[in-house]
């Protein structure tokens, strides 16, 4: 690993992966979606390289929300990231792309169900009453 920042190439101490300057966005060019893209293209190739989000969230002073927003655009852009329940990777082959599109074609339609669950809901109410009489053998009612 290079003790140089992925964003700027500031020397940076204590093997983090970014200077303190680019992890607060004190220097305006930097670009921290470029920084991951480097980053897990240098030293995360390949499914047995995958980093969880925890760490990058570490590395790179951010939260959850925002690294799968970065990964989301990057991917819209036709850059290669994988993940699957080990964390995120560039991707080494194909396969390992196929494998992230079939996992996120399930996401999809997870989503998709529960959008259709929504509007079946919308339809109907959600409490129907129902009156059951019993006839007993003697033509009691109950």
């Amino acid at each position: 690993m290079s003790d140089n920042c992925v964003c700027c190439g500031r020397y940076v101490p204590e093997g983090s992966m970014v200077c303190p300057f680019c992890a607060v966005g004190i220097i305006p060019d930097v670009d921290r979606k470029s920084a991951i893209h480097i980053y897990l293209k240098e030293y995360h190739k390949g499914k047995e390289n995958a980093i969880h989000s925890k760490e990058l969230q570490r590395i790179f002073a951010t939260d959850g929300r925002d690294i799968r927003r970065k990964v989301s655009s990057l991917r819209q852009d036709g850059v290669p990231i994988c993940s699957d329940e080990d964390g995120y990777y560039y991707a080494d082959n194909q396969q390992e792309i196929n494998k992230t599109v079939c996992r996120l074609n399930g996401m999809v339609t997870g989503v998709s169900n529960a959008r259709t669950g929504l509007l079946f809901a919308s339809l109907f109410p959600t409490t129907i009453n129902v009156d059951v009489t019993i006839c007993l053998e003697d033509g009691e009612r109950l």
